[in-house]
Parts: C-alpha cells; structure tokens; sequence
C-alpha cells in the first residue's frame, strides 16, 4: 500500500502486524489528511475530513474529549463501586458462613 496511487484518497489504520499502529494510505489520501489538519489548526473548529477520502474516521477535533470517553470515565469508576460492593457482600457472606460452621463444630 505504501507506493499505490489510486484515484480515491485513502487513509486508515494499518492490519495487524508491522504496520498495526500506523496510518497507512496513499498520496491523495495524505494530502487530504494534511489539507484537514491545516484547516483545523487555522480555525480550531470540528474539521470534517472529505466525503471521497475513505477513512477510518470522519474528521478532526482540537481538545475535544468525546462524550464516550467523558461518560466512560464516570461510568467506569461506578462500575468499579459496584464490583467493590459485590465482592465486599460475597466475602462478609463467606466470613458469616465460616463463623457459623465453627459455632456449631465448637458448640
């Protein structure tokens, strides 16, 4: 993919292996992203990338934290409260248990 110049820009996500964690694409796909960037960078507004790149994503975004990411957050410290809670129940019900089984062997 590296040398290819198709007609269609192109920019993505590598497949999995060497290039796994690059950006990959062709000519026209760069100069597109490179166009987006500038524009972004010059109006520091939500910068769509254009309609006939294929892309892995849609456009570009300056200091924005998705709302995915912001709720992600909050959602995963509760979700990390209720697996406390769980487990801190399970293990009192398993403490309780024992205590018992020693009453009744003992008494």
């Amino acid at each position: 993919m590296a040398g290819e110049d198709r007609k269609t820009p192109m920019v993505g996500w590598g497949e999995p292996g060497y290039y796994e964690d690059w950006l990959v694409g062709n000519r026209k796909g760069f100069a597109a992203l490179r166009d987006t960037i500038d524009e972004l960078l010059a109006e520091e507004v939500d910068t769509l990338l254009p309609e006939d790149c294929e892309c892995d994503f849609q456009g570009l975004s300056i200091g924005a934290s998705s709302s995915a990411s912001a709720e992600g957050s909050a959602s995963g410290w509760l979700f990390g409260a209720g697996c406390l809670l769980v487990l801190s129940s399970f293990l009192g019900l398993i403490g309780l248990g024992v205590w018992k089984l020693v009453e009744l062997c003992v008494g």
